[in-house]
């Protein structure tokens, strides 16, 4: 389904690795609070675990909607990427997107989330797989064939 090239499977590789080192203890959401703006206004409402569906997703978006930093917790301490690494993680991410075969089949942003679940999931499990071997099963996971009839409608 996919074709990449050996080298680029290596570069993207050792791109992703090199991610790893970048993930850092983030400020307390406390702190962080003390620093913004902080409404008066306070919604009504408890969310139980029923009410959470799949794992949570943390990060930052810019004035511009753009993701610009990825956060997962590690017991208490909440850690990720942000800034220019963060950037470094985006270039992965259209790096891989250049390859035509995937550009084809999956989009810029959800190739940007498997790059953050496949360096969460390696913070956790040091044994996990290559990116590559990871983004390839995920991406195949996502992809599926259909069917598309179209009728003609009589004048």
């Amino acid at each position: 389904m996919f074709d990449i090239h050996p080298d680029a499977q290596n570069n993207f590789n050792e791109k992703a690795e090199a991610l790893i080192a970048c993930i850092k203890e983030i400020q307390s959401a406390q702190t962080q609070r003390n620093k913004c703006f902080d409404p008066d206004i306070h919604v009504k409402m408890h969310p139980t675990n029923k009410d959470i569906i799949g794992e949570i997703s943390m990060g930052a978006v810019n004035f511009l909607g753009e993701q610009v930093a990825f956060y997962f917790m590690d017991g208490q301490r909440q850690l990720g990427i942000e800034g220019d690494h963060y950037k470094s993680l985006r270039k992965l991410a259209e790096n891989v997107f250049k390859v035509s075969d995937i550009r084809k089949a999956v989009s810029l942003k959800t190739i940007e989330k498997i790059v953050c679940n496949w360096l969460k999931e390696k913070y956790f499990n040091k044994d996990l797989i290559c990116f590559t071997e990871y983004f390839l099963f995920k991406a195949r996971q996502l992809i599926s064939d259909i069917s598309v009839w179209i009728q003609s409608c009589p004048n």
